[in-house]
């Protein structure tokens, strides 16, 4: 057992810093670092510290124009859980890889359970982690228990880069992004990996979603640098959806499949945008942002795009799902690298960076509510409730 160190900043009293004591982890290459599911170490803490059992206090809300950002006092209710319902779960690289849960209202870290080698890539379905190893195996974790459901061994001789795991099925991407690469299923309910799907001769894999609404893959065309792919799970047929966009990041719900990257509004000349992808209508709308976002979220109430280089520095850019407009811009620092990475969960909108900073944003007034140094480049996840 450990414990999460608190110290307050002074030139910002309403932010909180910590960092697990054990010491700092090994970084990861950058370009392992873009195509990573999980974000970049824990920001749990933040969460009880600066917001308290969602008490009512005055804010500085940043509030979108059309051409300037003006800001107004207002007074609002927070939407971050209450004590009891935020527990996370991360990895402790110093201590040899473990997986740990971190209490996010007494800063204590606990180990859950010892890893073997480096966990590449993670996601959460059904109460369940699955963690993309480095030897190419999957392992199914009951965090509960403290425990491993199931070891799937490596269908594939290639490196494995990217998870996501669906409520009947998890995707497993193998290769290296950019050159060859399988796509592999991993039946939940027997815990057995069906054949890879290789990429077809001069195409590639760099990220896959499996949602409410379909598994989803983001591929090379031969029309298109990336392109969107509807998988069919019970043959593993793709069909390309033929998008005009450059894809840097994909998440969906609610219906919809949101993107991030380059959007093409005159047809010819690409400028940073986000989209959302209609599977029935085949639809794409498309949305202008100031920079491009490297990471993008659906969830606490809207759909979160994050740039690591932006204008003014790391930007996180909230999109109203219903009228596909800019919400709300939350200027975050200064640009402390390019990669970054959003999730939601807890009642709050998680950012981290490559930089090593890391902040959670409450959705209820979209201003920060903590800021926390990151250890580095591996895991943080939030259990579903």
């Amino acid at each position: 057992m450990s414990v999460v160190t608190f110290r307050k900043r002074a030139h910002a009293p309403r932010s909180l810093r910590f960092r697990i004591a054990q010491g700092e982890p090994a970084a990861m290459s950058s370009s392992v670092t873009q195509r990573l599911r999980f974000a970049l170490l824990p920001l749990a803490a933040v969460v009880a510290i600066a917001c308290g059992n969602a008490a009512s206090t005055g804010i500085t809300q940043t509030v979108p124009d059309a051409t300037t950002d003006t800001t107004e006092t207002t007074t609002s209710e927070s939407s971050l859980a209450p004590a009891g319902a935020r527990s996370f779960y991360t990895f402790d690289q110093s201590g040899g890889g473990g997986l740990v849960r971190v209490d996010p209202d007494n800063g204590q870290v606990d180990e859950i359970l010892d890893v073997e080698g480096s966990v590449y890539a993670m996601d959460q379905a059904a109460g369940h982690l699955w963690l993309g190893t480095d030897t190419g195996s999957v392992l199914r974790v009951d965090p509960a228990a403290g425990s491993t459901v199931a070891e799937i061994a490596a269908p594939s001789s290639e490196g494995l880069f990217d998870v996501s795991a669906g409520q009947d099925a998890t995707w497993v991407l193998y290769g290296i992004p950019g050159a060859g690469t399988s796509l592999v299923q991993i039946d939940a309910a027997s815990n057995t990996a069906g054949a890879p799907i290789a990429a077809a001769e001069g195409l590639s894999f760099f990220d896959v979603e499996a949602g409410a609404d379909g598994v989803w893959l983001v591929g090379s065309s031969p029309e298109m640098a990336t392109t969107l792919y509807a998988v069919d799970p019970a043959t593993g047929a793709l069909t390309d959806q033929k998008i005009q966009m450059v894809v840097d990041a994909i998440d969906s719900g609610d219906g919809a499949v949101w993107l991030a990257g380059s959007i093409f509004p005159d047809g010819m000349t690409g400028v940073p945008g986000v989209a959302k992808f209609d599977p029935a209508t085949k639809e794409l709308t498309t949305i202008e942002i100031p920079a491009e976002a490297g990471s993008i979220a659906v969830g606490s109430g809207g759909v979160w795009a994050v740039a690591g280089t932006g204008p003014d520095g790391t930007t996180l850019y909230r999109i109203d799902p219903a009228t596909g407009q800019v919400a709300a811009t939350i200027p975050l620092g200064d640009a402390e690298g390019g990669a970054v990475k959003v999730s939601t969960g807890a009642g709050a909108v998680w950012v981290t960076t490559a930089g090593g900073a890391s902040y959670a944003v409450d959705p209820a007034d979209n201003t920060v509510a903590g800021e926390a140094d990151s250890m580095g480049t591996l895991g943080l996840f939030f259990p579903e409730s």
